[in-house]
């Protein structure tokens, strides 16, 4: 999930890959804390290509998963992760839960202009439900009536991420100066305003904003006070790592760790 606007356009179907980093500093937190629910299915209901399952099976190998996602180009990756049963491709909110396939956790990172019906939606799956937002989704009077009784635990990131996206090339109209993001290269664009070109004034990839973000683990019964977790930070050469490298790289400094700790992990429901 990134911010709208800022000064920038929203990409196609609001859809950021969350950097596995953000996920792996939540993981090592919750699961050293032994409050994650180990069992049940967990649910990734804007799953992508399937980042954070990625991230998430190098920590705890042995969940089972469900993966929803809009976009068909996506399918294979999922499916590609082992788990083609439980594996869809269509929109989140149109899917109600059935008693048959009872839901434990749902892990994601949802579109910024749906978070807070994704909240709502998810508590109807599943009994923990854990985003990644903007700390700003707390500040609102809206959401103000419905925080007050489900009270969230706060993960805060204190390193900002940067969501990995499809090249975005960014214009700047030599006469009005609008500035303007494109999903394709080109040459020449038109300005809205008067029909003067737009030159290309550099390129680029829009992957982040300047708001802090943390991860929020909401439970269905009702809360009323919540905790404040500071995460470790992340080094910025780790920060800058592609999604592969980092999961290869992680998987290198968990091998040993999990030949050592290999059946001794608690599975406990969290509170």
């Amino acid at each position: 999930m990134s911010s709208k606007g800022r000064g920038r356009s929203a990409l196609q179907d609001d859809a950021y890959e969350t950097p596995p980093w953000a996920a792996g500093r939540f993981l090592e937190r919750a699961l050293a804390e032994r409050r994650l629910p180990l069992q049940g299915l967990w649910l990734e209901p804007f799953a992508g290509t399937g980042n954070l399952i990625r991230t998430t099976q190098l920590y705890a190998p042995k969940l089972t998963w469900a993966a929803v996602e809009k976009r068909d180009a996506c399918l294979p990756a999922l499916q590609g992760l082992g788990f083609e049963k439980y594996s869809c491709i269509g929109d989140f909110f149109t899917i109600r839960p059935e008693a048959s396939v009872p839901v434990s956790v749902i892990f994601s990172n949802p579109p910024y202009t749906h978070a807070m019906q994704a909240v709502e939606h998810g508590l109807r799956f599943a009994p923990n439900v854990i985003y990644l937002l903007r700390q700003g989704f707390l500040d609102s009077d809206k959401r103000n009536e419905f925080l007050r009784v489900h009270v969230p635990d706060v993960y805060l990131l204190p390193n900002r991420p940067r969501f990995a996206t499809f090249p975005v090339y960014r214009y700047k109209c030599q006469s009005c100066h609008k500035r303007y993001e494109r999903p394709q290269q080109s040459k020449v664009i038109y300005c809205d305003i008067d029909g003067e070109p737009c030159l290309p004034s550099g390129t680029g990839k829009t992957s982040g904003d300047s708001s802090t973000y943390a991860w929020m683990w909401f439970r269905r019964e009702p809360r009323t006070e919540g905790r404040l977790v500071m995460l470790d930070s992340t080094p910025e050469a780790e920060r800058k790592l592609s999604a592969d490298h980092w999961l290869e790289e992680m998987r290198r400094r968990l091998r040993p760790r999990a030949r050592r700790s290999h059946g001794d992990q608690q599975q406990v429901l969290g509170g």
